[in-house]
């Protein structure tokens, strides 16, 4: 089976084994991207020709655990029809509503690194309640906590926020395509901010804002 475009490293179009991002958020294969700089000699980013200052590779951690979850996927495909099985216990009830009352709060909550912590601590090693958060719409909650975030990329608290939304995100099986095309929409990951009103308001409304993803993290789409 080919794999998906966005896994593909875009200098050799192969799917790519160690993904880096360069300083202009775009994501290679490592060994194609270090040749391209450091045997070529090139001071470029091959898909945007813009000049690099810096020659720094960052790992793409999550588009790694995507392109992981999709290779085994393809070597085991019963997995990704698993039914999604009901708590049963008293102990998994309590976590299942735990889970839920989390990720219902998360968005609000001014404690969100703690809330996030928390779900990564429910879903650790426990593929049900990993099911169970993909099916209350966790990651299109998460996606939301980025954008958030990002209103205010000088906030170092808004930083880590985002590090531990990567956290929760590692422990999830993306084994269904709709998962795999939202996290790879930036587009997607819209925030509305509402008109000001009252004093010293500007003429005019304030349309959703489209937020991009850290770099560091995510494939760029071109």
């Amino acid at each position: 089976m080919e794999p998906p475009h966005l896994f593909r490293c875009p200098i050799s179009m192969e799917l790519m084994e160690d993904p880096v991002t360069v300083a202009t958020g775009v994501t290679y294969d490592r060994k194609s991207i270090e040749r391209w700089l450091f045997v070529y000699k090139k001071g470029t980013c091959p898909a945007t020709m813009q000049s690099l200052e810096k020659t720094e590779l960052t790992p793409n951690k999550l588009l790694k655990h995507m392109i992981d979850e999709w290779q085994r996927s393809i070597a085991s495909p019963s997995t990704s029809s698993a039914t999604v099985s009901s708590p049963t216990t008293l102990s998994e009830i309590i976590l299942h509503e735990k889970l839920i009352s989390t990720l219902a709060d998360v968005e609000s909550s001014p404690f969100k690194m703690a809330s996030l912590r928390t779900l990564k601590a429910c879903m650790e090693n426990n593929t049900s309640m990993q099911q169970e958060f993909v099916r209350s719409g966790g990651i299109q909650t998460l996606a939301k906590v980025v954008a958030q975030a990002m209103l205010d990329p000088n906030d170092f608290t808004a930083f880590q926020a985002c590090e531990e939304v990567v956290g929760v995100l590692s422990l999830i099986p993306l084994t269904d395509g709709d998962s795999i095309s939202f996290l790879l929409k930036p587009k997607r990951m819209h925030l509305s901010r509402p008109a000001p009103t009252g004093r010293g308001a500007r003429a005019g409304t304030v349309s959703s804002t489209s937020i991009r993803r850290p770099s560091t993290y995510v494939a760029t789409e071109k």
